[in-house]
């Protein structure tokens, strides 16, 4: 027994001083959990991609992954060999390639293995010993990858978002299509039709055709990003933007709406904003008592606007009441301060809550909590201590008066009594 416990304890030990020095384990998702490719046609090149996600352990850390094509086709597949996802980032789009040259039409399989790649850094050094540079526990994730190749030629586009700046009424409206080719061949869509409906007369509605010659050719499994002018400019208001994506033929290939987004009076979008904290001269205010409330505003835009502050005051939670400070213009560049004068007739905790409006635009809000007390009810206590006082001293009086002995009668009146006493005594004998 002895001499299992002297190999044992020196195994036990050697494994805690690696397992000590190792890098932790390292695990990452992968989406989908397969990659499909229905057809590829023969002798050309499919986009295809997948995204990496770090698990919640690693955020904030910076992850470098080795990655390795596998299987019996691994040899078709081409991308990066090494994989970095920023520390400030949770996930990343891996784009690799199939490349059908000289494949037969048929049914294909190829792996794709991501694995932690530990960095031999100084740092490394530093913090966990030069050998644990060195050492690392090696985990990751695979991804199948399947594919069809076949010799005939499809033709198709996904529209898979919309999407609209806000602009100006003096300028044109910028819409980004963000497509995929789902085909097997180079191709593009042969035009896209825009309805712009406004969100609040649905009788107004602009429609703005855009041809193909403002299209990139997208490859097979590629997705784009289309940036598209539109020639029509939109009055004030808000719209929505349905997108129509045609072929050659006229064929309706897929459509979808945007968000809605706005258009601006001339410079609007120029003018830009920021608040401070808001500002009062202390905390304990007393009913009826001035109260200043300041906020700073800066101009960072383009050019001067105009803005107020605006004051919302809570009561328990409560909304009691709304103030705004004068309009003012602000030039570029400037910082002012935006102050209103309020009172608060009645006692208790208020927030007051401030935001800077300019223009069609807000800055966001801070908050100030201040208290309100009654003048009335502070002297209150001192008053009743004082009452109190009086009337404890005038008991104590009282009862001094009540305990004191009745004074002696005049000598003169007992000098009288004796002597009519005397004559009493005399006539009697």
């Amino acid at each position: 027994m002895c001499k299992v416990w002297k190999v044992a304890i020196p195994i036990f030990l050697c494994f805690c001083i690696f397992y000590s020095f190792a890098y932790q384990a390292h695990a990452i998702g992968l989406t989908p959990p397969q990659v499909s490719v229905g057809n590829v046609l023969r002798n050309t090149t499919y986009n295809a991609s997948v995204r990496i996600s770090k698990t919640p352990e690693e955020k904030d850390t910076e992850l470098h992954l080795g990655v390795a094509f596998g299987g019996d086709y691994g040899n078709v597949l081409s991308g990066n060999k090494e994989v970095v996802i920023p520390a400030d980032a949770e996930s990343i789009e891996y784009p690799f390639t199939i490349q059908a040259k000289n494949l037969a039409s048929g049914n294909y399989a190829a792996s794709i293995t991501f694995s932690y790649k530990p960095q031999n850094t100084e740092l490394d050094r530093a913090e966990k010993g030069a050998a644990s540079a060195y050492v690392g526990i090696v985990i990751g994730a695979r991804i199948l990858v399947t594919f069809n190749v076949n010799e005939e030629e499809i033709k198709g586009i996904q529209l898979i978002s919309i999407g609209v700046q806000d602009t100006e009424t003096d300028d044109p409206v910028r819409v980004q299509f963000v497509v995929k080719n789902i085909g097997n061949v180079i191709w593009k869509a042969d035009r896209i039709d825009i309805d712009f409906q406004d969100t609040a007369d649905t009788n107004t509605l602009v429609t703005s055709t855009v041809s193909h010659d403002q299209f990139p050719l997208v490859s097979p499994g590629q997705v784009e990003n289309l940036q598209l002018v539109t020639s029509k400019s939109l009055p004030i208001g808000q719209y929505r933007a349905r997108g129509k994506i045609f072929d050659a033929s006229g064929a309706l290939l897929g459509e979808m709406e945007s968000q809605p987004f706005s258009v601006y009076r001339p410079d609007t979008l120029k003018k830009n904003g920021e608040m401070g904290k808001i500002q009062v001269p202390k905390q304990h205010y007393k009913t009826g008592e001035f109260i200043k409330v300041a906020v700073l505003f800066t101009n960072t835009g383009q050019v001067a606007l105009n803005g107020f502050s605006v004051i919302e005051i809570f009561r328990e939670n409560i909304l009691v009441g709304t103030q705004r400070s004068k309009e003012r213009m602000i030039e570029k560049g400037e910082t002012i301060s935006l102050e209103k004068i309020i009172n608060l007739q009645e006692p208790g905790t208020y927030r007051l809550v401030a935001y800077v409006d300019y223009d069609v635009k807000r800055t966001p809000s801070d908050s100030v909590t201040i208290e309100i007390v009654n003048p009335v009810g502070s002297f209150l206590p001192w008053l009743m201590i004082i009452v109190v006082c009086i009337l404890a001293l005038i008991l104590v009086l009282l009862v001094k008066r009540m305990r004191k002995p009745p004074s002696a009668p005049p000598l003169q009146e007992s000098s009288q009594e004796m002597q009519q006493i005397a004559q009493k005594g005399g006539d009697e004998h």
